[in-house]
């Protein structure tokens, strides 16, 4: 289990880096939603917030043997919340 919590600070993290790069791309204003998020500035940590996500949903089925959805992979949430 210390390995799934690991992954999931990881993933929050990556989750931050995410936000950082919007916001920059945006020029310094947070973008409503996570689509007008994604811009070619923010696409890298967004591509890896995504691999990551992936990878804590497998360790977390292994770990758990509860599937997760992966339409629950993307972030759900509008920028704001984060």
């Amino acid at each position: 289990m210390a390995d799934l919590n690991k992954s999931i600070g990881d993933l929050r993290e990556a989750e931050r880096k995410f936000r950082a790069s919007a916001v920059t791309a945006n020029n310094g204003i947070l973008p409503a939603t996570v689509p007008q998020a994604i811009v070619p500035a923010s696409q890298t940590a967004y591509d890896a917030y995504m691999m990551l996500a992936t990878d804590v949903a497998t360790l977390f089925t292994a770990q758990t043997g509860l599937d997760v959805a992966p339409e629950k992979l993307g972030m759900s949430r509008v920028l704001l919340n984060f």
